[in-house]
């Protein structure tokens, strides 16, 4: 490390050039030093203001001593050229011994200052360049940009300015830096751009379900789940500019609350009328007939579900109430149900109570179906593993617990289908959202509005069975990143038509067998062929797990595996689909007449 004053007669030039004259050193003349001649030595008649001079002199030698530069030379200044407003017409020699000597000290500790405040300088220039190629995050890097910049102005504004060329390379590195973490704020400013013509779009949306809702005969279950899905995308935290956060919000509260007029009336009107069915559920546990409180008590939980959601406070208190008084019949039955097996062997009692479970399946929906089909297996299997039962209820039992499975089996299978049919709607809307994005990405662009819109569309639907939904989720996704110009998804789409395209003319043709209708002239060979190859397969006892099924289970199968299936070329798109369509329409007429 070399030693300040050789650094300061070494830059002694380099000073003359970027910041003014050099720092004094040791050896230095006095500079400015008054010389004896200028010196006037009158003396102070005011006791007072002598006083105050020779405290001021105090303050600055203390300023001096304790590195205060700027608190030493203003001090300087007031005894050099205000002293007239202290009364007094000159300064004793005494203290103006006092004050040349301060001030030559004043002069080093300047020339120090220099020194040192240039090499801060090359220091932070250092810094900051480093910046340009950091890891650091671009808040940070722009934080340490505003703390430099700020340093910076400070050493100038302490009375030490740089030299232009020091002063350009500070500003150079620092725009340098700054470039990344303005592209970072620029990506926050378009992010909150988007956001904000999400939420603007939200707000029309629901204003629109609110003009075009017939407020006389209103679908309240349905209006109720679409309110509660809005105000949960708007609850997302997507911000938007400050300047635009007040008044949308209050738009949205504007529509919110003209829905919760409506809401709220019906709110009240339903909860007067589930606290009647709670009364008649109360009603049931004072009952002997515990067959009919039963049977009343499962209408009244039919009758149950809300048309408005109330408070979760209020849900809770309802349903606690409900279900304690329907808690109270199913012990009563429970009771009554063991008394009964106390009067029957271990054998009988529990083939009894498996025809009872198999009674309780015929009533399976499909939301339950998979707990049912569990449940079938179970029993049968408990059925089966029980042999020796009294000769009396043999008979009897067995014939109840045949038409019991049948009563089950039935209601499961009523269940799938019904399970079926509600995923095949679902995976219906999907993938017609998928093919309209596809079809706009294939023959015009889309704005961002319009690609916001669809992925808003796209969340109002359920989910699918884990496959299912994976793969169109897939095809979703593919279509979101070719719409945002993702080159790998661009290639993959049209690398996929012609591929999509083969595989649903071979659905379309196959669901044409099983609809038993004619397929177009040009794939007649094809149809040949593969009536062929089905024979052949079933001959040699290989068919696929959808050849084994049934024809509807089959044609449901199909028409998933069509919709699963990606976009296929623009040209071919409108043919294909209404092919596929008039396919599908003959199928559930000849396979699903009763859903037709």
């Amino acid at each position: 490390m070399t030693d300040p004053q050789s650094d300061i007669a070494a830059d002694h030039a380099v000073q003359r050039q970027n910041d003014g004259p050099p720092a004094p050193t040791p050896a230095a003349t006095n500079g400015d030093a008054p010389t004896p001649s200028d010196v006037v030595a009158d003396t102070i008649e005011d006791a007072s203001a002598s006083q105050r001079l020779d405290n001021m002199l105090d303050q600055f030698e203390e300023a001096l001593a304790a590195g205060h530069i700027k608190q030493a030379r203003t001090l300087s200044h007031r005894l050099r050229h205000d002293r007239r407003a202290d009364g007094a017409t000159s300064i004793p020699r005494h203290m103006q011994r006092r004050l040349v000597a301060g001030e030559r000290k004043l002069r080093e500790l300047r020339g120090w200052q220099r020194w040192s405040t240039r090499r801060a300088r090359r220091e932070l220039i250092t810094t900051v360049e480093q910046l340009i190629d950091t890891d650091l995050h671009p808040s940070a890097i722009a934080e340490q940009i505003r703390v430099a910049r700020h340093t910076w102005k400070s050493w100038d504004q302490a009375g030490d300015p740089a030299n232009k060329p020091l002063w350009h390379r500070f500003d150079n590195a620092c725009t340098r830096a700054y470039e990344r973490p303005k592209r970072h704020f620029e990506a926050q400013t378009e992010a909150r751009r988007r956001n904000l013509e999400a939420k603007q779009a939200l707000c029309a949306e629901l204003e629109t379900l609110y003009e075009q809702t017939d407020w006389k005969h209103p679908p309240w279950r349905e209006v109720d789940k679409s309110l509660r899905q809005m105000r949960a995308q708007w609850r997302k935290p997507d911000p938007v500019e400050h300047k635009y956060r007040k008044r949308l919000q209050q738009r949205f509260d504007a529509i919110s609350e003209k829905f919760e007029d409506h809401l709220q009336r019906e709110r009240r009107r339903d909860r007067k009328r589930r606290e009647g069915i709670i009364e008649r559920a109360q009603q049931w546990k004072e009952s002997s007939d515990t067959e009919s409180a039963l049977h009343g008590i499962k209408q009244l939980q039919r009758d149950w579900s809300p048309t408005v959601l109330a408070t979760r406070k209020e849900e809770d208190r309802l349903w606690q109430k409900f279900r304690g008084a329907c808690d109270d019949v199913f012990k009563q039955r429970d009771q009554q149900q063991q008394a009964l097996k106390r009067s029957l062997s271990d054998s009988e009692n529990t083939l009894q109570d498996i025809c009872r479970q198999l009674d309780n399946l015929a009533s399976v929906t499909a939301d339950n179906l998979i707990a049912a089909q569990r449940d079938l297996g179970r029993l049968t299997d408990q059925w089966q593993q029980i042999t020796e039962v009294p000769p009396a209820a043999a008979k009897r039992l067995g014939k109840q617990y045949r038409a019991a499975c049948h009563r089950a089996t039935l209601a499961i299978e009523q269940a799938q289908r019904e399970c079926n049919r509600r995923q095949l709607e679902q995976l219906r809307g999907k993938a017609a959202l998928c093919a309209e994005l596809e079809f706009a990405l294939l023959t015009t662009a889309l704005s961002a509005g319009e690609l916001a819109a669809i992925n808003q569309r796209w969340q109002q639907f359920e989910l699918l069975d884990a496959e299912a939904e994976a793969t169109i989720a897939r095809r979703f996704d593919l279509a979101n990143r070719a719409a945002a110009r993702e080159p790998t998804a661009e290639r993959t789409l049209h690398e996929e038509l012609q591929s999509n395209l083969d595989d649903k003319n071979a659905l379309c043709l196959q669901l044409e067998i099983l609809a038993e209708i004619d397929s177009p002239s040009e794939f007649a060979k094809d149809r040949m062929a593969f009536q062929v190859q089905r024979l052949a397969a079933a001959m040699g006892a290989r068919q696929t797990h959808a050849e084994n099924s049934d024809d509807a289970t089959a044609f449901d199968q199909l028409t998933q595996q069509y919709w699963l299936r990606g976009a296929v070329p623009s040209a071919q798109f409108a043919a294909l689909d209404a092919r596929f369509e008039h396919a599908r329409q003959a199928g559930y007429a000849k396979l699903f007449p009763d859903s037709t």
